[in-house]
């Protein structure tokens, strides 16, 4: 029935919620570093390596990390009139490395969700000095190996480094673009073989 179906749904989401804790505290605990506080949920809309664009200032830049919501100080929050937002201070903040064509000095914004989108208009690789400290390499994928992250025919991203992946272990671009799920709608399979993947090009 469509009660059983929905008990069932909302059971798992909780079993995979507490997988992906016990995973992320798995990888911590052996290569002895601090993931990310946070545990990522369906609010959050793109991973680090996504290439973005702000809908406000239009400049072009690369995710590499995020919070579930502002964790600024309040001092910055009032200065930067964040509760004027649509959703104020209570939406994912993330944290990008912009494009030095689109603003100089290799700038670091930290964005609300609703200022970003991933409709960009420029698909080559980023300019800031910054980018080899937390991404390996770039890729530019076109057709069907483009995946259905932004749902679009022709796609970049960056792929995070040892460190980056260690710090979001469940937010690896590769593991995020292949299905483009929240948690609550991925597979015990899934979960196993993201879990698999990250274990062997860890160790």
């Amino acid at each position: 029935s469509t009660d059983c179906r929905a008990a069932a749904r909302d059971s798992f989401s909780e079993l995979h919620e507490y997988a992906c804790h016990l995973f992320t505290q798995r990888v911590a605990q052996q290569c002895q570093v601090v993931p990310h506080a946070s545990v990522r949920g369906p609010e959050i809309l793109y991973g680090v390596g996504c290439v973005l664009r702000h809908r406000v200032h239009h400049y072009h830049g690369v995710v590499f990390g995020w919070d579930n919501t502002c964790r600024a100080s309040e001092e910055w929050i009032q200065r930067m009139n964040v509760d004027s937002l649509r959703f104020g201070r209570n939406q994912p903040f993330y944290r990008v490395l912009v494009d030095a064509r689109d603003r100089p000095f290799d700038q670091v914004t930290y964005v609300a969700q609703e200022n970003i989108t991933s409709e960009i208009t420029r698909f080559d690789q980023v300019r800031h000095s910054e980018i080899g400290r937390y991404f390996s390499h770039f890729e530019e994928r076109h057709g069907e190996n483009a995946g259905s992250w932004w749902g679009e025919d022709r796609t970049v991203a960056y792929i995070p480094n040892r460190e980056l992946t260690l710090q979001y272990p469940l937010d690896r671009e590769g593991a995020e673009r292949r299905r483009n799920k929240p948690a609550a709608e991925a597979t015990a399979e899934e979960v196993v073989d993201d879990a698999d993947e990250l274990m062997d090009m860890l160790f």
